[in-house]
C-alpha cells in the first residue's frame, strides 16, 4: 500500500472533499455557536428585563397601597370632623391622613391653598 505517493485524481478528490467537508463544518459549526451564544444572552436580557419589570410592580404595587392607606385616612378623618369628634381618631390614622398631604421631603402635594389661620 503507498501511503505518500500520489495516484492522481483518485487520491486528490476524497482529499479535496475533506477539505471542503471540514470548512463547512467548521463555518456552520461556528455559525451554530454564534446563533446558541445570541439566544443565550436573549434570554439573560429577557430575565433580566422581567426581574426589573417584576420590582418596578412591587414598588407600584406599594405606592398604590400607600395611596389607597392614605385617601382612607383622610375619608375617616373628614367623617369624624364633620361628626365633631376629630379628637377621637387613631393617632396613627391622622399621621397616616397627614402623610398624603407631605411628601418625605415635606413638600406639601396638595394643590390647595392652605388655610390662613
Amino acid at each position: 500500500m503507498k501511503l505518500f505517493e500520489s495516484e492522481g485524481w483518485k487520491s486528490f478528490w476524497p482529499n479535496f472533499l475533506a477539505v471542503i467537508l471540514g470548512i463547512v463544518i467548521t463555518f456552520g459549526g461556528e455559525r451554530l455557536i454564534t446563533n446558541c451564544q445570541k439566544r443565550q444572552d436573549a434570554r439573560e436580557i429577557v430575565g433580566l428585563f422581567k426581574i426589573d419589570v417584576e420590582r418596578h410592580l412591587k414598588i407600584s404595587e406599594g405606592l398604590l397601597d400607600d395611596y389607597t392607606a392614605g385617601m382612607s385616612a383622610l375619608r375617616q378623618c373628614a367623617a369624624a370632623s364633620g361628626r365633631g369628634e376629630l379628637d377621637k381618631v387613631h393617632e396613627d390614622t391622622l399621621r397616616c391622613a397627614l402623610n398624603s398631604f407631605f411628601s418625605v421631603h415635606g413638600k406639601i402635594r396638595s394643590a390647595l391653598p392652605l388655610p390662613d389661620g
